[in-house]
């Protein structure tokens, strides 16, 4: 048998009334009937479908060409910028040159400053001439625009070149804004497909719960309709009587009173049985068991200091006391089945941060692997037999379509298992968010063809695209 009875009330010391009083205790409801729940039949379902996801990288896409334009040159000379010339960038230069084309060998070395036709747009540049390009019907010729490549005077003096095919250009620069907004722009990869596919999939296993649902939310409202009618009445008179009291119709009292009246005023369809406003245990929270308290912002925030009764913590007392009790009597093994849920959407959060556009580098086996690890977690999850139980929870949280929840309890596993399937997965996608602390200055690489002279290849890029640990230029 659990008895109910309400804390006393507090003493009004130094407030605005003319005299402390002290408040008569809330009357207690009474003993609560006894609960019975049905055990889970099963267990929960959830299927997703295998899809292509990746982490959003921030950056244009040249720096993938450049790997393949350095895979058709054997020899190379590195003419660096200013800031290449420390020792560690021109070690990083050698080791973007390896991973981009383990073939390729850089025989020569030089200091050396960009053109400023190149720093423009970091495309490759073009001498253009009007030629004639046919004529029109009269017979009269007409000319046309003809692109030329840039033809370098950088190889004049050949002893320098030691035999390189290709010279590498490469220094820090800075574009105007309008290129860096296009540089930023762009973006390559994403994981709406895994997403989508998880919504769905969580979407369907809550409505395996429903019934259970309906269930306890019905004993929770059932319950706290019970002690809300008692408390409810008591209440209003008290404030009735408050009000009567007030001989400032202006002041503090009256203001709070008329507050705390239109506040309970949202319970009044207790005292009918219907109490919507009751706690709830909430699916798409994972499920938490709390009560919406929006109304509340009505009450100016020094009433209960002024008004002696703290009319909000009472009522959140009712609530708190009943879903504890409720939730005393609900089968551990549904506590399991929500926690699966909870990883679920654990997953997600980890995927909506991980795959937020960012500046970053990652390995294609890093990535198979982290799909795979993706993948057989879902399917863990959801075969795993937890041993799940109901945990006393303080706090608030937003609850997906309900908003903002004062929160009584909780299901949870014991022995900390979600931690550490939370833990082994957080570990796994590491290697996706390699560099991302990179300076992301921009960098502009050329290509010049010693045979020909001419500018084959050129491109602006963000550092951490060329230079990323072991990782080639991407």
């Amino acid at each position: 048998m659990r008895l109910m009875i309400f804390a006393l009330c507090v003493v009004c010391v130094g407030c605005s009334h003319s005299q402390p009083h002290v408040l008569a205790a809330t009357p207690a409801p009474g003993e609560s009937p006894p609960l019975k729940f049905d055990e889970p039949v099963g267990g929960v379902s959830f299927s997703v479908a295998k899809t292509e996801w990746a982490p959003a990288v921030i950056g244009p896409g040249g720096a993938a060409m450049l790997t393949e334009a350095l895979q058709n040159k054997n020899t190379l000379m590195v003419l660096s910028g200013a800031e290449f010339q420390e020792p560690v960038w021109q070690d990083r230069v050698f080791q973007m040159v390896k991973a981009a084309s383990p073939d390729t060998r850089i025989v020569a070395r030089n200091s050396a400053v960009l053109d400023e036709i190149l720093l423009e747009r970091g495309e490759i540049p073009y001498r253009q001439t009007l030629e004639v390009g046919g004529q029109d019907v009269l017979g009269r010729p007409f000319l046309l625009p003809k692109d030329h490549p840039l033809q370098t005077d950088w190889l004049t003096r050949k002893k320098l070149l030691k035999g390189a095919e290709a010279i590498l250009l490469i220094d820090f620069v800075n574009p105007d804004d309008r290129k860096l907004r296009e540089m930023r722009a762009q973006v390559r990869g994403g994981c709406e497909s895994l997403a989508a596919e998880l919504k769905r999939g969580v979407a369907h296993s809550e409505s395996w719960f429903s019934a259970f649902v309906a269930q306890v939310n019905d004993a929770l409202s059932s319950e706290f309709t019970r002690q809300m009618k008692t408390a409810l009445p008591f209440w209003h008179d008290e404030l009735v009587q408050g009000i009567a009291a007030v001989s400032d119709t202006q002041g503090q009292d009256a203001r709070c009173y008329g507050a705390y009246q239109k506040f309970l005023k949202q319970y009044d369809d207790c005292m009918d049985g219907d109490c919507k406003k009751a706690p709830m245990l909430h699916v798409t929270g994972g499920g938490v068991i709390g009560m919406e308290l929006s109304g509340a912002a009505v009450i100016p925030h020094d009433c209960p200091v002024g008004m002696g009764r703290n009319y909000e913590a009472e009522l959140v007392s009712i609530g708190e006391r009943v879903s504890r009790e409720v939730m005393n009597d609900i089968p551990q093994s549904w506590a399991g089945e929500f926690s699966k849920l909870n990883m679920l959407a654990q997953l997600e959060g980890e995927l909506e941060n991980l795959c937020a556009p960012a500046h970053r580098r990652y390995a294609e086996k890093d990535l198979a692997a982290a799909r795979e690890s993706v993948d057989k977690f879902i399917e863990q999850v959801v075969t795993a037999r937890f041993q799940g139980k109901w945990e006393i929870a303080e706090g608030a949280e937003r609850v997906p379509g309900v908003g903002a929840v004062r929160i009584f309890g909780r299901a949870s596993t014991t022995g900390g298992e979600s931690q550490v399937w939370m833990s082994t997965l957080q570990n796994l996608f590491k290697p996706l968010n390699r560099c991302r602390d990179s300076r992301r200055r921009p960098v502009e690489a050329v290509l010049v063809d010693v045979g020909t002279s001419e500018v084959y290849f050129s491109t602006i890029v963000f550092e951490e695209q060329l230079f990323c640990e072991d990782l080639p230029p991407n």
